[in-house]
């Protein structure tokens, strides 16, 4: 990362989820997204929507389903994150979010 992508708000680009940090914030940091979650990401998807999910304390009902075009989902897989993103109309998911930006929480 360099300093021009700090006073731009690039996204920090990633290949590899063993260089992520806790705090750190992933993805598009130049828009103010007002929907988030914090939870566990997961591989799978809320009856075949999502790429990902998010799992959160009080059970399968509170998990949310995940997609995202800016950020890698599967380098996230297992690290508790706070996800910050919009939520899209879904059918079949209680809650479909494409996540905009992303950080490790733990």
């Amino acid at each position: 990362m360099s300093l021009s992508d700090l006073e731009t708000n690039n996204p920090v680009a990633i290949t590899d989820g063993d260089s992520l940090k806790v705090g750190t914030l992933y993805g598009d940091t130049d828009q103010s997204f007002k929907d988030s979650a914090t939870g566990t990401i997961a591989e799978g998807n809320v009856k075949g929507e999502g790429t990902h999910i998010l799992k959160r304390d009080g059970g399968d009902s509170q998990t949310v389903a995940l997609t995202s075009s800016t950020v890698d989902l599967s380098l996230f897989v297992g690290k508790k994150v706070e996800v910050t993103g919009q939520t899209n109309k879904s059918n079949k998911a209680a809650w479909l979010l494409d996540v905009g930006n992303i950080k490790i929480i733990e």
